[in-house]
């Protein structure tokens, strides 16, 4: 009995953390999926209700994803998810292009090899970048691989939460452009074997994105009318 007791208050704060992970969990997969791109109100008794989680690691996540930027926090008013409209997208990928080339000037500088006269220019050491099945998974799956090697952590902490603020974007580039999975392999083939061509494969990969911004804003908010629509039906 005695064991139990004390046992106790660490099982309630496990079952605490659980509940927080969970909620912050759920909530950014909320975000990244574009079900709030409009400045929505994140109202807690409502994703409460929705999660069957208490408000308690509600609030938590929401105080957890605003120091992260991905939600607002309005003194006296809430909690809101970013407006994702043209000039907001064109800023994300801006960051984007900024942090990922931050790194591939370090990798130049530090890590390539020298090229042999076959092939001058490029690396010949392939650097292996991880591959995944859906198209967000695939183009996060090689920034992701690209900013970690670099070993700066902050610097990865700063990429991923833009990449999570891009992760709606994503999902509406494929209607929006075309010849998506052409347009990685090259990137991936600079990425892996010459660092030399692979920064201006970057800057051509966000120059088409901020392009056809408005497409792409159009295309989010398309889907999620559908969604809604689908929703009510």
């Amino acid at each position: 009995m005695t064991s139990r007791l004390h046992d106790e208050p660490e099982r309630r704060a496990k079952r605490s953390r659980d509940a927080f992970v969970s909620a912050l969990s759920a909530i950014r997969g909320q975000l990244r999926r574009g079900d709030y791109v409009l400045g929505e109100a994140l109202n807690i008794k409502n994703l409460s209700q929705s999660l069957r989680l208490s408000p308690t690691p509600i609030r938590e996540a929401l105080a957890r994803l605003s120091g992260e930027g991905l939600v607002e926090e309005r003194r006296g008013a809430g909690y809101f998810a970013p407006q994702l409209g043209v000039t907001e997208l064109a800023e994300l990928y801006e960051a984007h292009q900024v942090l990922v080339l931050s790194v591939f000037r370090d990798q130049r500088a530090l890590a390539e090899p020298a090229a042999g006269p076959e092939k001058s220019g490029a690396t010949r050491h392939r650097r292996r970048l991880g591959t995944a099945p859906t198209y967000l998974e695939r183009v996060e799956g090689l920034f992701d691989a690209i900013v970690r090697q670099g070993g700066n952590r902050p610097l990865f902490e700063s990429y991923r939460r833009v990449a999570d603020r891009l992760a709606p974007a994503r999902l509406a580039e494929g209607l929006a452009l075309d010849d998506l999975d052409d347009e990685l392999v090259q990137l991936r083939h600079a990425a892996e074997w010459d660092l030399n061509a692979a920064p201006a494969k970057v800057r051509m990969f966000h120059k088409r994105r901020l392009r056809h911004v408005q497409d792409i804003v159009r295309s989010i908010r398309s889907q999620k009318h559908h969604e809604y629509n689908t929703n009510i039906d």
